[in-house]
């Protein structure tokens, strides 16, 4: 059923069907009607049972339907294609033969290495245990650090960095447990480190007459905890010899499996040497970034190199020379914990453009709506354009700055921030470990900022006699004059919050949000920062002369497991309570030892940022908090 678009009669109905996530879907979706096809945008089937259900009531109307699975988890599935074949319609897909290829990492670099493609595993025995990992590293005398990667994804959760023997077997159980939370399958590589290599994602096309076309690479080294959040469009960095080395790899790789399609493959380079070390047989999350800078349409690409479209359209001659993508997650990135939640209030502009530089925002949230803790924490994605990389930086940090969200989630827009003022940054003298270990962020705001704070929440929803914690830290107000513009309280159930204006002294007014996570405890947003703020009464607990204490939820999310039970007497650093969220495992631990008085939640429950989860004494006194920390 691979018919060109340009042979369909003109009489037969022309559908496409679009799996999420949305805000990428949307891209897809106008493509598709550029090109004179009807498309739905459907959110993601969760299984094959879904997936036939729901194509099967599209096929009813008779129409030629085009299948495209997004860049969901169907993109990468081998059983994807031949289901939608099966049912008459058209998949917009690699066959079952690349996807598979592609899927699991240990076939995907055994083959690079039979064709002298030179990568980072350090073995490509499986492991799935601390004990196989162990015997592993000791059988090939590996030396520390190293790298482990999920054979299903290597990104973000799929990567975990060993520095030591220590590391081994303190953090592999978890990563684990993770791995299987999210994949459903715990088995992984061990791979060797670089210590300043960059991360190089290279867009090509392959059609069926192996025709190679290579788009603009993407430079991808910004990463935090190997989860890239900046890119930059096209690599300033990659020398003419590595450019040209990286491009035979990739014709080489693409020749000898005969892959047809639009994929990527993905490098790190340091000095001379040039390593592969992943790639996906579908468009990329970043298509919205190289393919504005080449000025084509990755779809039209995508469709032509398949044999389903004559020839790909070109754009007119373009002028944007650089492109800058921010990805915006739900998580606390200094704390590395994840932070879904409700947003209450978020900027509505999502595109501008003018005569030179063009910005837009994908986002398939609004004011109003949740991350949910079982997303994928994606909040939205910043895409920039200019004729340098230098106005395309400058474009990224106006918009960034101009953004504003707040309600009971964190996100990483400040962290972001901070590295677009970077210099490194900005002169391009960074590496793919640059935010984990060099890069140190603003993570506290100033004493006079904290007083600040107390004095609004202070005219906000103060008490006689009530004191103030900020994110931890006991605050006395600081009795600076304030003025409150467009301000007005809203109610999120029982519980009062506000949002306007605020000017300090004298300077310029300065957005503001409490939103209410309890009576008395406030997630705050002012300016670029978000801290946590709770009132105390006086007399009331929390002033360090009780020794009782409260576990509080780190992360919104599913209460995975309870470790110990009520009555039980509990040593510094054991963990207490497991919650999943955003796909990770968040430990919690206590400080100093406790004795646990009872529980107010058992596994399975649906937990919120802040809640109390159980109730226990200090067995010795002198500490104070929550008793709670991730471990």
């Amino acid at each position: 059923m691979r018919l060109k678009l340009a042979q369909m009669s003109t009489h037969t109905p022309r559908l496409a069907v679009v799996f999420g996530p949305a805000e990428l879907a949307e891209r897809i979706r106008e493509g598709f009607e550029r090109l004179g096809r009807g498309t739905f945008v459907m959110p993601t089937p969760r299984d094959e049972g879904e997936l036939v259900s729901a194509l099967r009531a599209m096929g009813e109307s008779g129409a030629e339907v085009f299948v495209h699975p997004g860049i969901s988890f169907w993109s990468e599935r081998p059983s994807f294609p031949s289901l939608v074949a099966s049912l008459g319609m058209v998949p917009v897909s690699p066959s079952a033969k690349f996807l598979s290829l592609y899927q699991n990492k240990i076939s995907f670099l055994t083959q690079a290495q039979s064709l002298d493609i030179p990568t980072l595993a350090a073995t490509l025995d499986p492991v799935s245990t601390v004990k196989e990992a162990s015997e592993v590293i000791s059988e090939h005398s590996l030396r520390f650090p190293l790298l482990l990667k999920s054979v299903l994804g290597g990104a973000g959760f799929g990567t975990l960095h060993l520095r030591s023997e220590a590391d081994l077997h303190a953090q592999l159980p978890l990563w684990f447990d993770q791995l299987d939370e999210r994949y459903g399958d715990s088995t992984a590589i061990i791979e060797r480190t670089l210590t300043s290599a960059r991360h190089w994602i290279v867009p090509f096309a392959r059609d069926r007459e192996g025709e190679i076309t290579i788009f603009p690479i993407v430079d991808g080294s910004l990463q935090n905890r190997w989860k890239r959040f900046i890119q930059f469009c096209p690599a300033q960095d990659l020398d003419g010899t590595s450019h040209r080395r990286v491009e035979e790899y990739v014709r080489r790789w693409a020749n000898h499996v005969r892959f047809e399609g639009i994929g990527t493959l993905e490098f790190l380079s340091e000095a001379d040497r040039l390593y592969l070390i992943d790639g996906s047989a579908r468009l990329n999350a970043a298509f919205p970034l190289w393919e504005k800078v080449a000025g084509v349409s990755a779809l039209e690409w995508q469709l032509a190199s398949m044999g389903l479209l004559s020839t790909p359209k070109r754009s007119e001659p373009f002028p944007f020379e650089a492109g800058i993508s921010i990805r915006l997650h739900a998580e606390d990135p200094v704390r590395l914990l994840p932070a879904p939640g409700r947003i209450h209030e978020m900027s509505p502009e999502r595109v501008w453009k003018d005569a030179e530089t063009e910005a837009f925002l994908l986002t398939p949230y609004q004011s109003g709506m949740d991350v949910m803790p079982d997303s994928s924490g994606v909040i939205g994605e910043f895409f920039c354009f200019a004729r340098g990389r230098k106005r395309a930086l400058e474009l990224a940090t106006k918009r960034l700055e101009g953004f504003w969200m707040s309600g009971s989630l964190l996100s990483n827009q400040k962290f972001a921030l901070e590295h677009l003022h970077h210099p490194f940054v900005r002169e391009n003298l960074f590496h793919a470990g640059f935010t984990d270990e060099e890069f140190i962020p603003e993570s506290w705001p100033s004493s006079s900022f904290l007083r600040q704070v107390v004095d609004l929440a202070a005219r906000l929803f103060g008490d006689p006699g009530a004191r103030w914690v900020v994110s931890g830290q006991w605050v006395e107000e600081g009795g600076i004059p304030l003025e409150l513009s467009e301000h007005s309280k809203f109610r999120v159930g029982d519980f009062e919050g506000a949002s306007g204006l605020v000017r300090f002294a004298d300077l310029p007014p300065t957005r503001f949000s409490f939103y209410p996570l309890t009576a008395r405890r406030w997630n705050v947003r002012v300016g670029v920062w978000t801290v946590s703020v709770r009132r105390v009464g006086l007399g009331e607990a929390g002033n360090g002369t009780t020794l009782e204490r409260s576990i509080t939820a780190l992360a919104s999310g599913q209460v995975h497991a309870i470790f110990e039970k009520a009555g039980a007497q509990i040593a510094p650093q054991s963990r207490l309570v497991m919650i999943r969220s955003l796909g990770q495992l968040v430990p919690h631990a206590v400080l100093s030892p406790v004795k646990v008085l009872s529980w107010n939640v058992k596994p399975g429950d649906q937990v919120t940022l802040g809640q109390e989860l159980a109730k226990v004494e200090l067995i010795k006194t002198g500490h104070s908090g929550n008793g709670a920390i991730r471990q």
